[in-house]
């Protein structure tokens, strides 16, 4: 077994990013015309997991219970999600004695300058000539597929078996490795926390990357104009989009007005309103993140301002019970069946007042926090501490 690796980096047209380039080639320009981003909480947590995953495998460790104290940032919440990630990496060194594991490895392609990414692990097995090519995805919420997509390019169009990302890494290993020339090849997606299998994969070909290498070029040489689309816009500077944003104008000037009756639409215009209606609530609600996100930096938008905005849900306080319920409304209304009623189900039954007047006491609630709004908004204007907290 041999170990290897090299510095990770970032590319504009790189791999991790190719699901959204490829489908807009525009996003490449519009981004780097903004400031660069703080990352979120979900980035850098997924960030000190692949260190976590990468100190293992470097050091030859089967549990990443032991080394997450070597990590910095890491946590023992992280343990089970990269030991599922680490065990798929020494099955396949343990199946084959001659395998090579590289680790964080960069590959750059000669489609074009520039054009890189770094493969959280690539195992290549001279004795079978296969490549397996791992990619370890941390988030929640949002499964990925090892599963490809077909593109359209001009009047050409590509049909993708895998996943662009880890084509991407396959392509980089074989064009900069000589000596990789593999019967097959294995895209594998480790992502264990995303609610459906922990561990995907999929064989493809070196054909298979020969055509995505053909779609590469195609789409550097594209024109790329702005093509919004759920993918490619996930991770995008929506706010910032003018495509979006001339989408949504049009809806509100045009699109929306010209029928009177929806029944009157057919099929087809009711989807493509559908679809439209997609794309302007996806601009509006990164609008409104982008505007917060100004506001709490200091930069509030102009014509705005913070308002008091509701108070939380109203919940009992802790060590509340159904003898503190029935001291206070008496027994008849305390319970629901076998748990306390909420406070809402109890209010609703027995009176505003009436509830207020002997539970009020027994209530927790967290407090108003800003919202923001047009100045001439009737709310009262927030006096509290500044909005970062927020």
């Amino acid at each position: 077994m041999t170990i290897t690796s090299t510095e990770a980096a970032h590319s504009t047209l790189g791999a991790s990013s190719a699901h959204r380039w490829l489908r807009c080639k525009a996003s490449v320009k519009l981004l780097a015309s903004l400031p660069p981003q703080p990352s979120s909480p979900a980035a850098r947590e997924g960030s000190t997991a692949h260190a976590l995953a990468e100190y293992c495998l470097r050091k030859g460790l089967y549990d990443a219970a032991d080394a997450f104290d070597a990590v910095p940032g890491a946590v023992a919440d992280m343990v089970p999600g990269v030991n599922t990630y680490l065990g798929a990496v020494y099955d396949v060194m343990q199946r084959f004695p001659d395998a090579e594991l590289y680790v964080e490895t960069r590959f750059a392609l000669k489609v074009a300058p520039g054009m890189f990414g770094t493969c959280d692990a690539i195992i290549w097995v001279p004795s079978v000539r296969m490549l397996f090519v791992f990619d370890l995805k941390y988030g929640v919420g949002t499964p990925v597929d090892v599963t490809g997509d077909t593109f359209v390019i001009g009047d050409k169009t590509f049909a993708v078996p895998g996943n662009e990302q880890l084509m991407y890494y396959a392509l980089g290993a074989v064009t900069a490795m000589p000596d990789f020339k593999p019967k097959s090849i294995r895209l594998v997606v480790v992502q264990p926390r995303g609610g459906g299998e922990p561990v995907k994969s999929l064989d493809v070909s070196r054909y298979d990357l020969y055509e995505f290498s053909n779609l590469l070029a195609a789409a550097i040489e594209a024109d790329g104009g702005y093509n919004p689309g759920p993918r490619q816009c996930k991770w995008c500077a929506k706010a910032q989009c003018p495509k979006l944003a001339s989408d949504a104008q049009a809806a509100a000037v045009d699109d929306f007005g010209k029928q009177a009756s929806p029944g009157a639409m057919s099929p087809q215009e009711l989807g493509d309103r559908l679809r439209l209606a997609e794309r302007v609530e996806m601009w509006a609600k990164a609008v409104r993140e982008l505007a917060s996100n100004e506001a709490k930096a200091g930069r509030m938008p102009g014509g705005y301002h913070y308002v008091v905005g509701r108070e939380g849900n109203r919940d009992w306080k802790v060590g509340v019970t159904e003898k503190h319920l029935k001291a206070a409304v008496g027994p008849a209304w305390a319970l629901t069946e076998t748990k306390l009623r909420s406070p809402t189900q109890l209010e609703k039954d027995i009176g505003k007042a009436d509830f207020a007047e002997a539970c009020a006491s027994l209530i927790i609630r967290a407090p108003a926090s800003p919202v923001l709004a047009p100045v001439d908004d009737k709310r009262p204007a927030w006096l509290g501490k500044a909005a970062e907290g927020f």
